[in-house]
């Protein structure tokens, strides 16, 4: 009885095992200056980073900031997001640091194993 539990846990343990695997991180940061704050040094210019579990990254370029470019810029950082979820990511969080003219808000995301979406 022992030996066929045992063989049943051990089973088991291997088989969800490697379901439970995480798959890792990815962090996309989006820098929004304004375009007079942003042209000192020190500030980088409006874009998003992508950097994923792999330590592969990506930089989409944002449009200087004013109003026109505004709903095209945020059109630019949605598909980012959405494009994460289509890669197989799931959101876990975010935050916003900075001050007027300079924010930056990071997204966390996990890397969900084998492809669940």
């Amino acid at each position: 009885m022992n030996k066929k539990l045992l063989l049943v846990g051990a089973f088991l343990w291997m088989a969800f095992s490697a379901v439970a695997k995480p798959g890792g991180y990815a962090i996309v940061r989006v820098y929004d200056t304004n375009k007079y704050v942003g042209t000192g040094t020190g500030f980088l210019s409006m874009q998003i980073q992508i950097v994923y579990e792999d330590g592969t990254f990506e930089v989409v370029p944002l449009e200087p900031y004013s109003e026109k470019n505004s709903i095209p810029n945020l059109r630019k950082i949605t598909e980012a997001l959405n494009q994460m979820r289509q890669k197989g990511y799931l959101f876990v969080s975010s935050s916003m640091t900075g001050e007027q003219g300079n924010m930056m808000t990071e997204y966390l995301f996990e890397k969900l194993p084998y492809g669940i979406k």
